[in-house]
């Protein structure tokens, strides 16, 4: 299990940070004109969206069962939410500024978030490993 948090994290960071490097450069595409004739998917959002849960289901969520630090919870849900309000009712209302602006506050979320599971996982086997001796 602590494998599986472990490694949860570490993909829930990159992912995260792919969805960062994904909003970053898309205005930066945007400029350049052969690009913009690139039809633009939201299939694309939907898979990162799934792409995005997968690690608060299997390393925020049992990482929280260790170590009880609300703050993880708060961090990585409040990321999902803005990543998911951000795909489905932000974007196609206010437009593609308004969705990267409120993805990109998601994903830095949920990398916080992320880290945060690392290290409070990494305290919590410490602290069994010192009264286990």
């Amino acid at each position: 299990m602590k494998l599986l948090i472990k490694l949860g994290d570490y993909f829930g960071v990159m992912a995260s940070a792919l969805c960062l490097l994904h909003c970053a450069l898309t205005p930066i595409a945007l400029l350049i004109p052969f690009l913009t004739q690139i039809p633009h998917h939201d299939d694309f959002h939907f898979w990162m969206i799934a792409v995005v849960a997968l690690p608060i289901v299997f390393s925020l969520l049992p990482g929280f069962t260790q170590h009880r630090q609300a703050v993880v919870l708060l961090f990585g849900l409040t990321g999902f939410i803005c990543f998911v309000l951000s795909v489905f009712w932000v974007g196609p209302r206010y437009g593609e500024l308004a969705e990267l602006i409120l993805a990109s506050i998601g994903g830095l979320n949920l990398i916080i978030a992320h880290i945060k599971n690392r290290g409070y996982c990494r305290a919590c086997a410490m602290s069994g490993a010192s009264l286990s001796r």
